[in-house]
């Protein structure tokens, strides 16, 4: 996640839906708010450094906030959840910009890290050919990956993950209506997935597809 420190931050009610005028229930705080962003998802985390002045704060209840950053640029987001009153004070949120806003609070611990489910081998693309003789055809992916899923997305996603590879043609950032097939290293059963997405290529190339689709 991209991470800023940020300063003078004040944190309102904030009520989905509703306008309305609030009394800011934290002053002149500080501390450090970061964002990340994994397919349709946008991911916001704000942890405040313990001393600043609070009132009427409730785990679970939704906030906003605005403050300044190093820079002196002025940030802020609505639709914060609040996470934790221990030490210092923690706001999480995960959006779904594509499904009219929706939200989840997001864990305080929070990583776009996907959950490593089950080694995979012998991972290849199934294709449409372009040849009209046949209907499809397979391009070697890579010899190992790993069956991945989502902790941070709206709705949760699983996939596929694979270290840096020569990716065929046609494989980039926001590519979709994918097939990949594998085994699995442990069981050497067949695992076959279809509209997947290609939402992030760098040191691994990540697959996913949200799972109401699976």
């Amino acid at each position: 996640m991209e991470s800023r420190t940020v300063t003078s931050v004040q944190v309102f009610p904030y009520i989905p839906g509703v306008v309305c005028d609030a009394e800011p229930v934290v002053l002149n705080a500080s501390g450090t708010y970061s964002s990340a962003r994994i397919m349709h998802s946008h991911m916001h985390l704000l942890h405040l450094e313990p001393g600043c002045a609070v009132s009427r704060l409730q785990v679970g209840a939704s906030y906003s906030w605005n403050g300044v950053s190093q820079s002196g640029q002025s940030l802020s987001s609505h639709w914060l959840y609040c996470t934790s009153l221990g030490n210092g004070l923690t706001f999480g949120t995960v959006l779904n910009l594509e499904r009219r806003m929706q939200a989840a609070p997001l864990p305080t611990q929070a990583s776009v890290e996907p959950i490593k489910l089950e080694a995979l081998a012998d991972l290849t693309s199934i294709e449409r050919s372009p040849n009209p003789v046949f209907d499809h055809v397979q391009v070697q992916l890579g010899s190992e990956g790993w069956l991945v899923m989502t902790h941070m997305t709206v709705p949760a996603c699983i996939g596929i993950l694979l270290p840096s590879t020569a990716l065929p043609a046609g494989f980039t950032v926001g590519a979709a209506r994918l097939t990949i097939a594998a085994k699995s290293k442990r069981t050497l059963q067949s695992i076959v997935m279809d509209e997947l997405y290609c939402a992030h290529i760098g040191e691994d190339v990540l697959f996913l597809k949200s799972v109401d689709q699976c």
